[in-house]
């Protein structure tokens, strides 16, 4: 298992096999990395939207999603309702995610992130998730993306006025960028358009 520092996953999840997300039960594919996961692989977004909300049988789970050309995705189900201000990453649903995706995906190239760290996925302890998931991983073939995650509105908001401020101010435009960016998902029937930079 190695670990990338302060480097944006979403631009090199087609360099992968599988990409592993944690998320909570309550079907929030909305910030951060997953969030634009949603955007760039709107399939993997469906999937989840078919998960009964809110259902804490589901902790400890995961649902993997297939389409052709793409990595495969295993949405991790390792927490309750995501808040700012509480922690609420569930350990053992999350050592039991760890665990069968191990078993599943042993022998391809893996990405993710420090899973269940961030208040989109549980707000657990970086320190004691890395130890859980080093044990897991153990001799796989694993990248760890650890960088700081931002509220999807957030970045678009901060991209839109760095793009007012270059004097490109056309809506059409701008939104474009932001679906390159992966902060935008694509229209119904739409493909997702490749990013010209990944700055």
């Amino acid at each position: 298992m190695r670990i990338i520092k302060d480097k944006e996953p979403i631009f090199d999840t087609e360099n992968y096999d599988v990409i592993l997300v944690g998320t909570s039960i309550y079907d929030m594919l909305v910030n951060g990395f997953q969030g634009k996961m949603a955007c760039k692989y709107p399939h993997v977004e469906e999937e989840n939207h078919k998960q009964s909300y809110g259902d804490t049988r589901r902790l400890g789970t995961r649902v993997t999603v297939k389409k052709k050309g793409c990595p495969i995705v295993s949405l991790m189900y390792i927490c309750r309702y995501p808040r700012q201000d509480l922690k609420n990453l569930d350990y053992d649903a999350l050592k039991q995610c760890l665990t069968t995706a191990a078993l599943e995906f042993k022998g391809k190239r893996i990405m993710t992130t420090v899973l269940g760290t961030t208040e989109f996925d549980g707000n657990g302890t970086k320190r004691r998730v890395l130890r859980m998931m080093e044990k897991a991983f153990e001799g796989m073939d694993v990248d760890v993306y650890d960088y700081k995650q931002r509220y999807r509105q957030e970045e678009a908001n901060e991209k839109r006025q760095q793009l007012k401020d270059m004097g490109i101010c056309d809506r059409k435009k701008t939104t474009a960028i932001l679906r390159q960016l992966y902060l935008l998902a694509p229209k119904n029937g739409e493909k997702q358009a490749k990013p010209e930079t990944t700055d």
